[in-house]
């Protein structure tokens, strides 16, 4: 008995050292420190419209925390929140303290513009991980909002969501184009949770729910069996040369369009170079002036080919990934949809696009306007029908 409680009385003290010596080797994690995202952009002058949005939207909280995460903000300089509330209340006289003031005293969930509207916005602004504009090529990042945001180089310039245009211009349907300040008295700011790259305009968010087919008024229900596809009518012309009826036909009956839409989430993104029906016209032939009648006889005309053949012409117009015009370089080659068959891109000292196909023997098609942003991919313009090689 005595050697029993003796072995006891040994392990009862071995446990106790252990105990101790554990206690003595463990550390505390350090605690971040310094000053937050909030406390650096309260600090700015430059940035006070887009600290009292914060403030009012009640966004600034998890910016002020070094528990709460890492982040990337794209902080509209002042001038580009003055420009956007001036036009959005229609207040052209508005300088920065009526802004200000609109911001603490009138916005509310039933204002002009409501603190909803405007706390998604804001919420498109940042990413909830830090981005190194140093080391970005091109990117996709998904927003706190949930919506896409796509950053670009451009020689020594870094854009948001941009197309260039010829003039030299940069802007984006429903993305609002935006420039990082990278120099002067607005570069890059670090703080204790995140960084802060100010940009000279406020950001449109994409719909989440927007892609590159319901662009053409598709959509492909999965639900069924076979999924059933909407959208893309027989008779769905009009007399608008510009747009896109006989195009998203073809997509339809090619079933391209479940390529483009397919069933899985988060969709991919596609660059598609879409032939107006203008174009699609002059490739079949009709050089007359544009009508319904005509549009819906060019589509008759497209459900009389040889289904393969139009799959394939199709399928050449598609390529995988987002392409923004600042992701576009002269001679620059493109795999498409098409296995095997890639389109040339020719890009002018002047910013002028033109796709060609790969033989350069067939087409030189402009691409007109500027890049039409979805949140699962991006739309071109284009005044030809690319013909495969």
């Amino acid at each position: 008995m005595k050697n029993i409680n003796f072995l006891k009385a040994i392990l009862f003290f071995c446990i106790i050292a252990f105990t101790v010596s554990c206690t003595e080797d463990f550390q505390e994690p350090a605690v971040t420190t310094g000053s937050t995202l909030a406390v650096v952009m309260d600090g700015n002058s430059e940035l006070d419209i887009f600290y009292a949005t914060l403030t009012k939207t009640n966004l600034l909280k998890s910016l002020n925390s070094n528990n709460s995460g890492s982040y990337t903000v794209f902080a509209p300089h002042d001038s580009a929140f003055l420009a956007y509330f001036r036009g959005a209340l229609t207040q052209p006289a508005y300088q920065e303290s009526d802004v200000i003031t609109y911001i603490n005293e009138t916005l509310s969930t039933t204002s002009t513009i409501t603190i909803a509207a405007l706390a998604g916005r804001l919420n498109y602004h940042m990413v909830s991980s830090v981005v190194e504009l140093s080391s970005i090529s091109t990117n996709v990042f998904t927003t706190i909002n949930g919506a896409r945001l796509s950053l670009s180089k451009n020689g020594s310039l870094i854009f948001l969501n941009a197309n260039i245009a010829p003039n030299g211009t940069y802007s984006s349907t429903g993305g609002s184009g935006a420039k990082v300040y990278l120099a002067g008295s607005l570069p890059s700011i670090e703080a204790s949770n995140g960084k802060i790259h100010v940009i000279n305009k406020v950001l449109t968010a994409v719909s989440v729910a927007n892609s590159v087919a319901a662009a053409y008024g598709l959509g492909v229900n999965y639900a069924t069996n076979p999924a059933t596809i909407t959208g893309g009518s027989e008779t769905g012309g009009d007399a608008t040369g510009t747009d896109f009826d006989i195009f998203a036909y073809a997509l339809r009956i090619t079933g391209v369009v479940k390529s483009i839409l397919p069933n899985q989430a988060p969709l991919p993104d596609f660059t598609v170079f879409a032939p107006t029906d203008d174009a699609f016209r002059a490739y079949l032939g009709d050089v007359m002036p544009v009508s319904i009648v005509q549009e819906n006889a060019a589509i008759q005309l497209l459900k009389g080919m040889n289904i393969d053949d139009l799959t394939n012409l199709v399928k050449y117009h598609v390529t995988t990934g987002r392409l923004l015009s600042t992701d576009l370089s002269n001679a620059q080659i493109l795999a498409t949809l098409n296995t095997g068959k890639s389109m040339v891109i020719n890009k002018t000292s002047g910013g002028a696009l033109n796709v060609i196909d790969n033989n350069a023997v067939s087409v030189n098609a402009a691409v007109n306007g500027n890049v039409n942003l979805t949140n699962a991919g991006v739309y071109y313009r284009i005044g030809a029908v690319l013909l495969p090689q």
